[in-house]
């Protein structure tokens, strides 16, 4: 299935489509079901498997989106540089490790550092361009590195203000997802 899938270029949302699927047959597992499309995934794309991991972690289950994610994650990972790159992307990740991953709202009024306002602002102007290829994305949002690591020299997330540390949480969140 997901080699036809990515031959023909078709849309096959493991989530969506096996739930719709699974209205038909009333003794069907769906999470069982979407385990082994998952497995099937893991064995198919012939990558570091922390690579797959990432791409679907992310929340993405539409197989054709998974590959080229997949792929846009192996070229940069690739690259002299990533060693640098995911050092600050791993402070990222562990920052926002306990939050659920749906989108939160950021609040540009509750910004108190220069650090976290540029920050803001540099990936509002990386969100807000269209891009021809996941690649040419990543590379947008791994060029906020210096931003990113100037926010985490200069600005203390877990203040004792909680909204202030939640907005906090939520922009490193935003540039996460």
């Amino acid at each position: 299935v997901i080699k036809i899938v990515l031959d023909r270029n078709f849309e096959f949302d493991i989530d969506k489509d096996l739930k719709n699927l699974s209205k038909n047959y009333e003794n069907l597992d769906h999470k069982k079901l979407e385990s082994f499309f998952i497995d099937r995934i893991n064995q198919y794309f012939k990558v570091n498997p922390s690579l797959i991991q990432a791409v679907l972690q992310s929340g993405e289950r539409d197989i054709v989106r998974i590959d080229k994610k997949i792929k846009a994650l192996d070229s940069i990972v690739s690259k002299s540089d990533f060693k640098s790159l995911s050092s600050t992307f791993k402070r990222v990740a562990n920052i926002i490790k306990d939050m659920d991953l749906e989108k939160k709202s950021i609040d540009s009024s509750l910004f108190c550092e220069d650090a976290e306002k540029s920050l803001y602002k540099s990936y509002e102007s990386v969100i807000e361009r269209d891009y021809d290829s996941y690649e040419d994305r990543l590379e947008a949002l791994f060029s906020l590195k210096d931003d990113i690591d100037n926010f985490f020299d200069k600005v203390m997330v877990n203040v004792d203000d909680e909204s202030i540390k939640a907005n906090r949480k939520n922009l490193i969140q935003s540039i996460y997802l």
